[in-house]
């Protein structure tokens, strides 16, 4: 996972302005920024050619300096996939990231600078068993200052079932290795001058 993060670095650099270069062959480098105002999930398709969130197929990394709020569910496609090229992911970076509390599912990275809220339209005061209470399910690594749990899901059936289930799968796992591979490179961490030996 450090191999991606360190990539973001290189190639996106989300904290200096929003950018993204093409991450290689198989790999979509796409930018968006509307001033500073961010975009909705709803909006994904307008950015990334031909997306459909409730079958997504492309791998893409979106940058802005805005807020992106998630208003609806973002799920990969299940494949069959022909080779590791063909995995979808999807990569959010941006200030803060806001799930809506109807939103159950999230397919996606999110990488915030400040705040990922999992039940972003109802104020931390307001919250109660009768609001926000869907199981939210990410699957995905999540990157952020503060990681605000809000949802008030509870299966009297089976209480042990969490609010919010955070998954790290192994297709993020074989994305990230392929990307990490393709566009590794070895970095020097420092040179130490030392006195001939005769």
């Amino acid at each position: 996972m450090h191999d991606l993060i360190r990539l973001f670095y290189r190639y996106c650099k989300p904290w200096e302005y929003p950018r993204c270069t093409n991450l290689g062959p198989g790999f979509s480098g796409l930018s968006y920024n509307a001033g500073g105002g961010g975009f909705a999930a709803s909006g994904i398709p307008a950015i990334v050619a031909g997306a459909n969130l409730a079958n997504f197929g492309q791998s893409a990394v979106i940058v802005t300096t805005g807020d992106i709020d998630i208003d609806q569910d973002i799920t990969y496609s299940p494949g069959p996939h022909a080779g590791s090229q063909n995995i979808p992911q999807l990569v959010l970076i941006g200030n803060n990231i806001n799930i809506r509390a109807g939103v159950r599912n999230v397919d996606a990275w999110l990488v915030a600078t400040d705040t990922v809220n999992t039940c972003s339209d109802v104020p931390a005061a307001s919250l109660r068993s009768d609001n926000c209470n869907n199981q939210l399910r990410i699957n995905g690594p999540i990157m952020a200052s503060q990681l605000a749990l809000q949802r008030t899901y509870n299966n009297s059936a089976q209480p042990q079932e969490a609010a919010e289930v955070i998954n790290l799968r192994g297709d993020a796992f074989i994305w990230a290795n392929r990307l990490s591979r393709q566009n590794g490179t070895w970095q020097t961490v420092y040179t130490t001058e030392l006195p001939p030996r005769y």
